[in-house]
């Protein structure tokens, strides 16, 4: 390249960068802030609610469980279920510790074989109990936190088994009252 081309280009660069005016105006960034405001408030609350029920899908795997070892018991035995101990012959109904006291807790903690008629799920997020009557057995799952409420039943009139997801959460004002789902 010879030296008046090299002249005439750096003087081109240099008046360039002076006359250009490069970056964003304020109001290109407010608006690009907005948008992802806007889109952020659409999401979060998704978020949370998928997170909710993912956490619900753990009750409704454990009262399935329960519900299909009580149908078990009843088929072998003629009788329903008294106690979760009955039901340990078909399925190992695990516990949180009794001595935890937050899912952090029952995450750090011992998980327990279960053999009475309420225990807590093995992460702590739900209290479980079990009901028994001449209809069958009932199941309940409880949030400990502001979620969704689980329950489950073995009918022994039909033989079925039933679960049920609840779509309100459980400590909302217009949430249903919690109890195993009748038997027909």
């Amino acid at each position: 390249m010879t030296n008046s081309l090299k002249i005439k280009m750096l003087k081109y660069l240099s008046k360039r960068n002076i006359d250009n005016k490069s970056g964003f105006t304020l109001v290109e960034l407010i608006v690009v802030v907005v948008i992802i405001g806007i889109l952020s408030s659409i999401a979060i609350p998704g978020f949370n609610n998928a997170s909710d029920k993912a956490k619900q899908r753990e009750a409704s795997t454990l009262l399935a469980s329960y519900a299909k070892a009580a149908q078990a018991y009843y088929t072998e035995t003629s009788q329903v279920a008294a106690s979760v101990a009955e039901l340990n012959q078909y399925i190992t109904v695990s516990a949180c510790s009794a001595s935890a006291t937050t899912t952090q807790a029952c995450k750090n903690s011992q998980v327990t074989v279960n053999t009475g008629t309420s225990w807590k799920s093995p992460t702590g997020m739900y209290n479980i109990s079990m009901t028994t009557g001449n209809a069958g057995n009932g199941f309940t799952a409880t949030p400990i936190w502001n979620g969704y409420a689980v329950t489950a039943s073995f009918c022994t009139s039909t033989g079925s088994t039933i679960l049920n997801d609840f779509t309100v959460k459980a400590q909302d004002a217009n949430a249903p009252t919690i109890a195993a789902p009748n038997c027909p």
